[in-house]
């Protein structure tokens, strides 16, 4: 027997939401398990140079927000979605070159203006 369209419309809507709700639950696991890498490696790092006396696995339960944080950019990059708000943040230089131009435009504003024409070697005293 067919399916009439709106029975279809909803098989339609419920197999997107489960495809949605099973993506997000791989991310959650892929982020809390690259988290745990990380945090494994810093670790290792802070418990060799006597950095840290905790235990590995307090180590990792105390910073694993950080972890998450750290994981989700790094799975961002490596997969070429925009890390965090990459469109508002204002690069250095952008800046100090807007500040050169409004002091460059002051600057010109308040100098005197210059008569062309008029000035060494162009037709004064002592051009020949």
């Amino acid at each position: 027997m067919q399916a009439t369209p709106e029975e279809r419309a909803a098989e339609i809507k419920e197999l997107i939401a489960k495809g949605e709700k099973e993506y997000q639950e791989f991310r959650e696991k892929q982020i809390e398990e690259e988290a745990v890498e990380i945090l494994k490696k810093e670790w290792r790092a802070s418990f060799f140079s006597r950095n840290t006396s905790l235990p590995e696995d307090e180590y990792i339960e105390e910073n694993m927000e950080q972890g998450k944080k750290m994981a989700l950019r790094i799975i961002k990059l490596m997969s070429g979605e925009k890390v965090g708000n990459d469109d508002e943040e204002e690069h250095w230089m952008d800046k100090e070159e807007e500040e050169e131009v409004d002091e460059l435009a002051k600057a010109e504003a308040s100098s005197p203006k210059v008569e062309a024409g008029v000035g060494a070697g162009e037709g004064g005293e002592g051009s020949e």
